[in-house]
């Protein structure tokens, strides 16, 4: 039978690559990865995409099951808790094989992947977009589709969002039937939660201003603290702000890591983890004040300052560099109420101002996915910072990033976090010494 779209095949798992995809070979020899597959297993899977040569397909029956299979909590696990279908420490295993398997290059022993055991209602930020029913005409909570540009998949329920935040988002989405708003008018509802304070703050991106948004207000109560609407040009998919429309009640987040508490702003960019980020930055912590470097440190992609600044007391001088002038003012407020005197922030983009890491004695990195922009790493091997920390959330970049550091640098401390249980995904620390 052709591989065409939606055609049926029955396919042998060899393995599952770094995304968490099952692997098989068609019968042409094309590639095939397929969602809801696990090592060894036979299963009989559907094609939802082709391109470049390599196939997309689901499994939709399972014949012979691998041992570490259990059944799905999560309705939508297909989107968003993908490794719903295995036990936690099967997860921590493949991880673990994973990890070794794609560092065996750097010839290390690795340690065990640190795991707190949760692994439900751990992240602190939901992102859900609206799904509106034709025949209905009324809208739902939804996450999107894997394998398709625009597809969506209703929920109202995820076991990796805390269930306070559900509920907000489904909050806003009644009121939105009650008025008969439709999908076209608005383009997410963002919850955060905080584990600290256990309260919820929501974020609803807009469309359309004509409408009157003042009703999201109404929801305010003990455990959702804030609500904004925000206009979102409609030109961009992304929702980036473009207006503030309506504020209610205390929409920044105050979150507590290592006895220490730090305020960002919901909307803007926050570990999804904090207790398990907890272990990686007292791991962080005791590398930097076993060095203990007097000379200058410089914190990039610092956001609002947490590693720098916990990492401060222990360091000559300490600079956050990031772009943002909101990421400035969270980091320097947040300094100045922990009473940390030797931290600065610089408003810029390394990338385009790499000469700012001349004369620095560490460098610590916790970048993007898409890890270290050339610039970046020309300037790391020009300039030649003695020690550098490189807290990553993709090891398949950050393996290719250390394939230009290592021929300066060496390897001092590894360490693998699960920050995302239910998910192929997790964080990887690297510290180096130059050679």
């Amino acid at each position: 039978m052709a591989w065409t779209l939606g055609s049926e095949h029955i396919v042998k798992i060899d393995n599952l690559d770094f995304e968490g995809l099952g692997c098989g070979v068609s019968d042409s020899g094309k590639k095939v990865k397929i969602l809801n597959a696990l090592p060894g297993e036979t299963v009989k899977i559907q094609v939802m995409k082709r391109r470049r040569g390599m196939i997309l397909a689901v499994a939709i029956e399972v014949l012979e099951a691998s041992p570490m299979r259990v059944e799905p909590q999560d309705p939508a696990y297909l989107s968003g808790a993908l490794w719903d279908i295995m036990s936690l420490d099967s997860e921590n295993s493949l991880k673990q094989e994973a990890l070794e398997r794609f560092l065996a290059k750097w010839n290390l022993s690795h340690p065990m992947i640190l795991s707190d055991g949760r692994a439900e209602r751990y992240r602190n930020k939901a992102e859900f977009s609206i799904y509106g029913d034709s025949e209905t005409r009324k809208v739902s909570l939804a996450f999107h589709r894997r394998g398709t540009k625009r597809g969506k998949i209703p929920v109202t329920d995820s076991i990796l969002i805390p269930q306070p935040v559900v509920t907000m988002a489904q909050s806003v989405i009644d009121g939105l039937n009650q008025r008969g708003i439709g999908r076209d008018a608005l383009k997410v509802i963002q919850g955060r939660y905080s584990f600290a304070t256990q309260t919820v703050t929501g974020y609803v991106f807009v469309t359309n201003t004509e409408i009157d948004w003042s009703w999201i207000g109404e929801y305010l109560n003990d455990d959702i603290v804030g609500m904004e609407v925000i206009y979102s040009n409609p030109k961009s998919p992304a929702a980036v702000t473009t207006t503030k429309l309506h504020t209610f009640g205390q929409t920044e987040v105050t979150e507590n890591l290592l006895g220490q508490e730090f305020v960002y702003p919901g909307h803007g960019f926050f570990q999804v983890n904090p207790p398990m980020f907890e272990k990686a930055l007292a791991d962080i912590q005791d590398y930097v004040k076993e060095i203990s470097p007097q000379g200058k440190v410089l914190d990039l992609y610092a956001g609002v300052g947490v590693i720098g600044i916990t990492c401060a007391p222990f360091v000559g001088q300490m600079i956050g560099v990031e772009l943002f002038a909101e990421s400035r003012e969270y980091a320097v407020r947040n300094a100045s109420q922990l009473g940390v005197e030797n931290y600065e922030f610089v408003e810029a983009a390394v990338e385009t101002d790499p000469n700012i890491l001349k004369d620095s004695e560490m460098v610590i990195l916790d970048p993007p996915r898409a890890g270290l922009h050339p610039k970046v790493m020309k300037a790391l091997l020009e300039y030649q910072p003695e020690h550098i920390v490189y807290l990553s959330c993709n090891p398949k970049t950050q393996r290719m990033d250390m394939d230009q550091l290592l021929e300066v640098y060496q390897i001092t401390k590894t360490q693998a976090y699960n920050f995302y249980p239910k998910t192929p995904h997790m964080e990887h620390l690297v510290c180096l010494k130059r050679k």
